[in-house]
């Protein structure tokens, strides 16, 4: 199998990320990863603890930071939460806690955050949420898939429950 060069900026972000070269002395260092997810301009991750944390385009919100520019360190997201897993999708992430409560965040254009989003992005304003929100109305899950403008959640009791754009009948 032949390896593909890395472009200059993954390299840049890889040896940041391995260097542990973060200013925030709370982001996690090299080897404490649990899980990681990338999105399409952007990561993130899960310590072994379950503290989220999101790196790269943040301009939806995606990073969940409360605030709409990209990282190339990783940055906490907001409230503090306890995830047991982390799916990215094109603008959208989506983590699960303990209990089964799904919370979404970044852009929402076609309701992929389960929730209503508010405005963010000043200079070209959209529907995003730049922390999580609770997905209303939903089991607990056991797990939780994002991908492109759509979410989805396996319950406990096995089934799915879909949300987002449905041009396609993907929901």
């Amino acid at each position: 199998m032949r390896c593909r060069p890395l472009l200059p900026y993954t390299a840049l972000v890889s040896a940041c990320l391995l260097a542990s070269c973060s200013s925030d002395p709370t982001a996690p260092r090299s080897g404490v990863w649990a899980h990681v997810s990338a999105g399409e301009q952007f990561s993130c991750g899960l310590t072994a603890a379950g503290a989220a944390y999101c790196w790269g385009a943040g301009s939806f919100g995606q990073l969940g930071s409360l605030h709409t520019l990209g990282e190339l360190r990783p940055v906490a997201v907001a409230g503090a939460h306890v995830f047991t897993s982390i799916s990215a999708g094109n603008d959208h992430v989506c983590a699960l806690s303990a209990d089964g409560s799904a919370w979404c965040w970044g852009l929402d254009d076609y309701l992929e955050l389960g929730a209503p989003a508010g405005r963010c992005n000043g200079a070209l304003p959209v529907d995003c949420a730049s922390r999580p929100l609770r997905v209303l109305g939903a089991p607990p899950f056991d797990s939780i898939t994002v991908a492109g403008y759509a979410t989805c959640g396996l319950s406990s009791d096995h089934l799915a429950w879909c949300w987002g754009w449905n041009h396609h009948g993907q929901v």
